[in-house]
């Protein structure tokens, strides 16, 4: 398994913005990306970090230090809860 500065910066704004609770559509809204860009990051993410869901990928990714600065306490909106 692969250490957070092993990620794209990409890969680490995904990670942050889904840690917030955004959806694939905000995401590649924010990042000016598509929605199949999106997608292809988190196929290669569960590959990198040898999970099949999105739950997983989550758990996987905090335990392996992946979510380093990630806010869970901001809404999907940028508001606090």
């Amino acid at each position: 398994m692969q250490a957070v500065s092993d990620l794209s910066q990409r890969d680490q704004a995904v990670l942050e913005l889904w840690s917030r609770g955004f959806d694939d559509k905000d995401v590649a809204e924010r990042l000016g990306v598509s929605r199949q860009t999106v997608d292809r990051i988190r196929t290669r993410l569960c590959q990198r970090a040898m999970v099949r869901t999105r739950f997983q990928l989550g758990c996987s990714a905090a335990r392996l230090g992946w979510l380093q600065g990630a806010s869970p306490r901001v809404s999907p909106r940028g508001r606090p809860p």
